[in-house]
């Protein structure tokens, strides 16, 4: 009998996860908000990002769990590796090493430390908090019971209801990193934040100016010994998609830092986290300019005075 993914959840990989040791305290589920484009004058609501299950180890009941694997969960007549390449994304995102995909019969893992996946087993077999710990211990290079990683432990004030994935995620990564012995870390919480507008006057302009300034930054890289990061500068009009970019735009910290467009927020695309808005343009009607003004001071109360 066909299951919806919400009864695969609840009646075959609840159970199984439980039999194998995995107890509610250690297991999370967690949803990311759904933002809202407006294109067109019209809105649209982004698509709600799930994490099915996030799978935790704790040392003891007084520390902070770490997390160790996720697992996608598709219908239970759909293929176990349905979902391992959605898996991985989110496995990036919350910084865990061990990612799953399974059908509620099935499994297949993805291993971050071998790069390696594996043939389709039964949820039968599926690892232990205990072997999960091992295995990640054994990667890292120390044991989560170690000085070198006691701070990984430390709960975070307030609670768990404190802290967004991402910021937990960066947290770990930078923690594991210092129980390794590493002397220097940067670490960004700031996603987001930043980024550049430049409104040009037409679609032939933005490019010009998009490849111009990628060359100057490649430039710029080579000469400082940096490492590219890419896409830095990109084109963001209705006449190539533009809307589908705006969800890196609002959250990559990695990539999309300036956008060169032609009216793309004039249509009604909201991104609150610019930093900078450059009109290489005459901007004619202060109506206009009042919007875009706007649409990237959201703390102003009023708009602009009239020069």
């Amino acid at each position: 009998m066909a299951l919806s993914e919400a009864d695969t959840r609840a009646k075959l990989i609840d159970p199984a996860l439980h039999q194998r040791g995995w107890k509610e305290d250690l297991i999370r589920r967690e949803e990311t908000d759904r933002g809202i484009d407006v294109i067109g004058g019209k809105p649209r609501r982004r698509e709600r990002g799930r994490t099915d299950y996030l799978l935790r180890v704790r040392v003891n009941i007084s520390t902070q769990p770490v997390a160790l694997a996720l697992i996608e969960v598709k219908r239970n007549d759909e293929p176990p590796d349905k979902g391992l390449e959605q898996a991985k994304k989110y496995a990036h995102l919350n910084h865990v090493p061990f990612v799953y995909s399974s059908n509620g019969h099935l499994f297949v893992e993805y291993d971050h430390f071998t790069g390696k996946t594996s043939e389709p087993r039964s949820l039968e077999e599926f690892p232990t908090p205990e072997q999960l710990q091992e295995r990640y211990e054994k990667r890292v290079g120390f044991s989560l019971e170690s000085e070198a990683a006691k701070p990984l432990l430390v709960p975070y004030p307030g609670g768990e209801a404190n802290r967004r994935y991402y910021q937990d995620a960066a947290i770990r990564a930078t923690l594991e990193e210092i129980a390794k012995g590493e002397k220097r870390l940067l670490l960004f919480l700031a996603t987001g934040s930043g980024k550049t507008f430049i409104f040009c006057i037409r679609d032939t302009h933005a490019d010009a100016v998009a490849i111009g300034m990628n060359n100057l930054y490649a430039d710029w890289c080579v000469k400082n010994r940096q490492q590219r990061l890419e896409p830095y500068v990109f084109k963001c009009t209705a006449a190539v998609g533009g809307s589908q970019y705006i969800a890196d735009l609002r959250g990559s910290e990695r990539s999309h830092f300036i956008a060169t467009t032609v009216d793309l927020i004039t249509t009604g695309v909201d991104v609150p986290i610019l930093r900078n808005v450059v009109f290489f343009k005459y901007v004619c009607s202060f109506i206009a300019f009042q919007k875009e003004y706007l649409r990237c001071n959201h703390d102003m109360d009023t708009p602009p005075l009239a020069p």
